[in-house]
């Protein structure tokens, strides 16, 4: 069945084993180094978030097809666990110094929207003040989403690329290496990197394959990406500036005697983004993100209007606008805006490619308006109240559906 909007994560062994060695490497190095080199530093965030939801639908009408309710973008929107109101969030990060140039990291996270995942375990090398290499799980760096920011003033964020499975193949981490270089121009720190990367080593994402899961029984047999990153600031303004290109090429193969089909993927996603600081206490971001994404299957059993023998294009694009009003050390006061779109097209045709089928164009359009307000309290506490209203317009062989809703949302944090 063709899901064209699916997404599976990494499995919990895969993370498990990551994490053990991690940090079996960064007790190790206190125990034989305690005198001369750093401790590591652990940081752990915990949360209870509470949302209160009202929408004009109360569930997508056709799963994998017509998700009027899912493209709503919504914190119950195709959540990776059971969707709660009341739910338990958590992050984890930690630094260990191997060396004068050698570094070990990690981040972790848990929450309903993407499960349990490692999201970085990797060491780092300084080869030169200016150059140096990452492997391990890695992050892509495509965007600039603030999940371990401890100043982050938003429950669910405003750029939808951080939020919506549909980039989260693009968006997240993954086994890889990484070259990387920073070099002062004028008032500018520039800072490149390229990387390739595997999802399939360690086991890490066994199941990803972009927005598309041909069947149930659907193997993937390769996850090849690579990319590369660019970011300068303005070392006196604050001004900061980022381009970031990945691409995606992936082979599966769907084992089911009625398909016997083999898929090859491709994708490109380019992302651009500006934060700027206005004035002492406001600050602006925008930011664009735009994936193009091809699929073709090929089988010489599958009938026409099956999962197989077709030709598959699709195109993303998530934009966003925000401001970020510092009132004073304890409140930040945030409103953002964000535009999502996703169009998919479909070319069927038979064994023998002798009968073609254009099916209907599947779009939709999804607006999110955000507001928040962070307060920070005593002792690592600190709350955020946040409101959104989305609206989202689905077309389906030429039928359009409209929905709308809202949500109301409260953070109890714990920093330590």
């Amino acid at each position: 069945m063709l899901q064209a909007f699916g997404f599976h994560g990494p499995s919990h062994c895969a993370a498990r084993v990551a994490l053990a060695a991690l940090i079996c490497a960064c007790q190790s190095v206190q125990a034989q180094s305690n005198e001369t080199l750093p401790q590591s530093i652990w940081t752990y965030q915990l949360s209870v978030d509470a949302w209160k939801l009202k929408t004009n639908t109360g569930a997508d009408y056709l799963p994998g097809y017509i998700e009027q309710n899912s493209n709503l973008l919504l914190p119950n929107s195709q959540t990776k666990w059971d969707y709660k109101d009341v739910s338990l969030a958590g992050r984890l990060t930690a630094t260990q110094k191997l060396s004068s140039d050698i570094d070990l990291s990690l981040k972790a996270r848990a929450d309903q929207t993407i499960g349990s995942r490692i999201e970085q375990a990797q060491i780092q090398k300084h080869i030169s003040p200016f150059l140096g290499i990452r492997a391990g799980i890695v992050d892509y760096k495509t965007s600039w989403c603030r999940t371990y920011e401890q100043d982050n003033g938003w429950i669910r964020e405003v750029e939808a690329i951080c939020n919506t499975p549909q980039f989260r193949d693009v968006t997240g981490g993954a086994p890889g290496l990484q070259i990387f270089a920073s070099k002062t121009v004028q008032d500018f720190l520039v800072q490149g990197q390229l990387g390739v990367y595997d999802p399939l080593i360690l086991n890490y994402a066994p199941k990803e394959f972009g927005n598309l899961i041909p069947s149930p029984r659907f193997e993937v047999q390769s996850n090849k990406k690579y990319g590369f990153n660019l970011n300068a600031v303005n070392t006196y303004t604050g001004l900061e500036a980022r381009l970031s290109y990945i691409h995606t090429f992936q082979t599966g193969f769907s084992p089911e005697p009625e398909l016997l089909g083999q898929t090859k993927q491709e994708s490109d996603l380019i992302y651009l983004g500006l934060n700027a600081p206005l004035t002492s206490k406001l600050t602006g971001r925008v930011t664009h993100a735009q994936q193009a994404q091809k699929s073709v299957c090929r089988s010489t059993v599958a009938k026409i209007g099956s999962s197989c023998n077709l030709n598959l294009t699709g195109g993303k694009s998530a934009s966003s606008a925000e401001l970020a009003y510092q009132w004073n050390s304890r409140n930040l006061i945030s409103a953002g805006f964000s535009k999502t779109k996703f169009e998919i097209q479909q070319q069927l045709f038979s064994p023998t490619a002798d009968i073609f089928w254009q099916a209907f164009p599947s779009k939709v359009n999804s607006e999110q308006t955000s507001i928040a307000w962070r307060h920070d309290w005593a002792e690592g506490v600190f709350t955020i109240f946040q409101y959104m209203h989305s609206k989202q317009q689905l077309s389906y062989d030429n039928t359009p559906l409209a929905t709308k809703g809202h949500a109301t949302g409260f953070r109890l944090g714990y920093r330590f």
